[in-house]
């Protein structure tokens, strides 16, 4: 599977490529959302921070997802910010999941999995 990182941290995006690619999938990494919508690529999924730097992680999926080809892309938020009422409009937007950071690296792929629709 290949999932499209998008995480100002460039620690988190670490974290979350050692995971993936030790379970298996290819990994693309975007710092923000100017080199995420420079992908020509379409992604399997979205890993996608919620409060990516000065931009709104939800307004950049939300971006990303409206263009052709990537309407079906799912998008799971992994975000310090996971409270019920967050995870509620996300969801309300078409979230596929939210995962919470920290997260761990090992587990990263199985609780993927798990957000993403069967």
């Amino acid at each position: 599977m290949h999932i499209l990182v998008v995480d100002d941290d460039p620690e988190m995006r670490l974290a979350a490529r050692f995971g993936l690619e030790r379970a298996g999938h290819r990994v693309t990494e975007a710092a923000d959302g100017a080199a995420a919508g420079a992908m020509d690529e379409v992604p399997d999924v979205l890993l996608m921070d919620l409060l990516l730097g000065p931009e709104d992680g939800d307004a950049v999926a939300r971006s990303l997802t409206a263009r052709p080809g990537w309407e079906r892309v799912p998008v799971v938020y992994l975000t310090a910010r996971h409270d019920d009422a967050t995870r509620a409009r996300l969801r309300a937007d078409g979230a596929a999941g939210v995962l919470a950071k920290p997260f761990d690296p090992f587990a990263l792929p199985e609780l993927l999995a798990a957000a993403l629709p069967p």
